[in-house]
């Protein structure tokens, strides 16, 4: 048989072009052939939907001897097409700045109430119609005519290269977008940044027809147009339509009262919260007062009146903004001297100023949908209310408002600063060391940086302090990794220089700071204490001496931190504060340390005398506080905390004075202790529920211990608070206060807010667990804590 070798043809293949995006190709999903294509669009990848090189420069690819004049014919096609589709771009993101800057000065000058919706369909008819005219221009002309190019808006203001997008946190001004929204990761944030020239031509007019604006958002959720192309210096750039509230009109005041209760502010109270930077609030809080009056940005009628420079004010600034500034205008006025309350507002009382205020704060958020709208400045105004006013507010919100701005700051992933406090540092230090001054942006970041450590710690910091009572936190202490706010002064940050200080220097947030970390070491105390068979030596000496470092006099060698400015004065009321405050936290360990049942004999008494001797201590400098006359000595007695931690002290010495039986002159000498202590609080009562509530309980228990051994036999079972009456009126029972306090007595609030103690029978002595529930009630958090452990309705009950 013949053997034969097939002749080779010359075949012809032919590449099909695929029409489909890069993207869809990779993913291997259906694309719709148009750039961008659905898909990408609903996966936030439209700037990376293309077809590639290959079938943007031929239609067709032949084989070897495929039609190479035709393939030159149809590149230079595809490249014209590709710079009138350039220039047709930059002519509708033109397009679209003209019209929103219309929209603006059109809400400026009218300030209607009258809902968006009504405006925007002439709006966005008027915007199609240029939109196409300028499409028929575009595509009659040649492609080498000449276009104005549009320049690239603005990105939200974010914290470096960190995962973080804080919606214009650290501006020159308080105005910002009514409904800003949240790019939860940086590379969101960057594709929006330059979004404005990647959009396809024909989808940004069928959305301008739809009277919106095409934004990337996370999985296709429509966006707010105002949020990434915001300016952050113009009051007027955003105004929104809301109509005043009545409760915040009512506490817009004065521009002279305001500038001294924010003088007031500046100097005696920031450094209690420290979340705010000086430099830029004072430049916000301005910028605010300049609106509607003559020489103003939108001066265009001269001073206005009253009424309506409010109108115009409410209308012009973010109403987040505005709670930031109420809040801390309450926490002022609750701290302010009673005849500056006289002198600013004749007639009117104290508390009712400050519930006003309050009201407006609520009001503010509420207007601002806070609970939607993740917002910095919405984090600021609760975390200074949180550290703040807990004489102030009611428990209940409270507690409400910690839980929703733990949360919001973890939306804006405050929590998260670690690796971009790093990469600041590294950044700082370079340009330190080259001589070079940071530029804008840098310094931008390094106050936005320093801004975000401050406000997460005041929120993590409440909610560790209350672990003792509620049992739980809402932060784990392993999965965030926010470094603690640094020692450094406002005036630096401002300046772009990271300039550390020791920590027996005064800035305005040494005392954040060092709250922060004592905080920190009673979160992981308890995290370590086990329920029973606990010692001094494993679970009790290394976290006191973590909180006996942060003691002034033992850390420090002196008592009051230094200042090298001489514009912070409250530096001897900080050294008091300190001393008061850790030794409260060292006095929590030790009686939580008593009621986990010790493992070694003769702990319990020994935790116990410390016990009694950190709260003597605690008394000491609460009463050399409140009689000296240092400058910034009266500052303390307004702080709540000082009066919680002046009646747990005073609850420590009661129990040791009705604890053991000895002689008499023993006896007396503690019940002599206990007296005093009750004058301590009852120079704080005015003011402070939590103080009128420890001298009624001082009274009851130094009644008991008149009364003799067989009277106090008779041990305390339970508690009437009359919870439906006090859950009605919360508000006005919570910050129940007295006239100014120049007597000596000071008349008790109403016996509803009073417990009423009860006998249960003859029992024992009161014991060290009876003592732990007796303070846990004196902490104003939730009842709601207690369905944690069951405990509801039990006072006693073991924790």
């Amino acid at each position: 048989m013949s053997s034969f070798s097939p002749v080779p043809r010359k075949s012809h293949i032919i590449f099909r072009p695929t029409w489909s995006c890069t993207e869809c190709a990779r993913r291997k999903v259906r694309c719709d052939k148009q750039i961008p294509c659905q898909p990408c669009v609903k996966r936030g990848t439209q700037d990376r939907c293309s077809r590639g090189a290959a079938v943007d420069g031929v239609a067709v690819r032949a084989s070897e001897e495929g039609l190479g004049s035709d393939t030159a014919v149809d590149e230079a096609q595809v490249a014209a097409s590709q710079e009138s589709h350039e220039q047709l771009t930059a002519v509708v993101a033109q397009l679209l700045r003209r019209v929103d800057r219309l929209e603006r000065q059109q809400a400026t000058s009218s300030f209607s109430t009258a809902p968006r919706s009504a405006q925007v369909v002439d709006t966005a008819a008027a915007a199609a119609a240029a939109t196409a005219a300028a499409v028929s221009a575009a595509t009659s002309s040649s492609p080498s005519a000449s276009f104005p190019q549009a320049e690239s808006p603005s990105s939200a203001s974010t914290i470096g290269h960190a995962p973080l997008a804080i919606a214009t946190t650290t501006s020159n001004s308080p105005a910002s977008p009514t409904k800003s929204s949240l790019v939860s990761t940086q590379h969101l944030a960057q594709e929006e940044a330059h979004q404005g020239n990647g959009e396809e031509t024909s989808v940004t007019i069928e959305y301008l027809a739809l009277g919106k604006n095409r934004r990337l958002g996370i999985l296709g959720v429509s966006r707010d147009p105002h949020t990434a192309t915001a300016p952050t210096t113009n009051l007027l750039e955003w105004p929104h339509e809301l109509a005043l509230v009545p409760a915040v009109a009512a506490m817009l005041l004065p521009d002279r009262a305001l500038r001294y209760i924010l003088t007031f502010h500046t100097d005696a109270v920031q450094w209690q919260h420290a979340c705010i930077h000086s430099q830029t609030f004072e430049r916000q809080a301005q910028d605010y007062m300049d609106i509607g009056v003559a020489g103003g940005p939108d001066d265009d009628e001269g001073d206005l009146n009253d009424e309506t420079r409010k109108a115009r004010r409410w209308h012009s600034v973010d109403t987040l903004w505005l709670a930031l500034l109420l809040s801390i205008q309450t926490i002022t006025l609750h701290q302010m001297p009673a005849e500056d309350i006289r002198s600013l507002f004749p007639g009117r009382k104290r508390d009712a100023l400050v519930d006003d205020s309050l009201a407006a704060v609520r009001a503010c958020l509420d207007a601002g949908d806070f609970m939607r709208r993740p917002n910095f400045f919405a984090c600021q105004a609760i975390a200074i209310l949180s550290v703040c006013g807990h004489n102030v507010v009611d428990s209940n919100l409270l507690s409400s408002l910690l839980a929703v701005g733990i949360k919001t700051a973890q939306m804006l992933n405050l929590h998260v600063l670690g690796a971009e406090s790093e990469r600041v540092r590294r950044e700082v230090e370079a340009l330190a060391a080259t001589g070079v001054h940071a530029d804008g942006a840098l310094r931008r970041r390094l106050v936005t940086l320093e801004m975000g450590k401050r406000v997460w710690w005041s929120l993590t910091q409440q909610d560790y302090f209350a672990i003792p009572f509620r049992g739980v936190s809402l932060v784990h202490p392993h999965q965030h990794d926010t470094p603690f706010p640094s020692n450094v002064l406002d005036t630096d940050l401002g300046r772009g220089c990271w300039r550390l200080l020791d920590d027996s220097e005064l800035s305005l947030t040494l005392k954040q700071r060092i709250t922060s970390v004592s905080a920190d070491v009673l979160c992981r105390f308890f995290n370590a204490l086990p329920r029973s068979g606990a010692t001094l030596a494993d679970h009790v000496e290394p976290y006191e001496a973590s909180l006996l470092r942060l003691l002034p006099s033992h850390s420090q060698g002196h008592t009051i931190p230094r200042s090298s400015d001489p514009r912070l004065t409250f530096g001897a009321a900080l050294a008091r504060y300190l001393n008061i405050s850790v030794r409260h936290k060292m006095l929590v360990v030790h009686r939580a340390f008593c009621g986990r049942s010790p493992a070694i004999p003769g702990e319990l008494q020994r935790s116990q005398r410390i016990a009694v001797d950190l709260a003597r201590a605690i008394l000491s400098h609460c009463h050399m506080g409140a009689t000296s006359t240092r400058p910034g000595s009266a500052l303390l007695a307004a702080m709540w905390t000082t009066a919680y931690h002046a009646v747990a002290a005073a609850t420590v010495l009661a129990m040791d004075m009705l604890a053991q039986p000895r002689d008499r002159s023993a006896s007396w000498a503690r019940r002599r202790e206990v007296e005093q202590a009750q004058e301590v609080l009852r120079s704080m009562a005015a003011r402070s529920p939590i103080a009128a509530r420890g001298v009624s309980l001082l009274t009851s228990l130094l009644q008991q211990h008149e009364a003799g051994p067989q009277a106090r036999d008779t041990a305390v079972k339970t508690v009437s608070w009359q919870d439906e009456e006090r859950g009605r009126n919360a508000p006005a029972q919570k910050r129940a206060r007295l006239a100014e306090p120049d007597r000596s007595s000071v008349e008790l609030p109403g016996q509803q807010e009073e417990p009423v103690w009860t006998d249960a029978g003859a029992g024992a002595p009161l014991e060290w667990d009876q003592f732990q529930a007796i303070v846990s009630m004196l902490e104003h958090v939730p009842d709601m804590g207690s369905l944690f452990d069951g405990s509801l309705g039990d006072p006693f009950a073991s924790t």
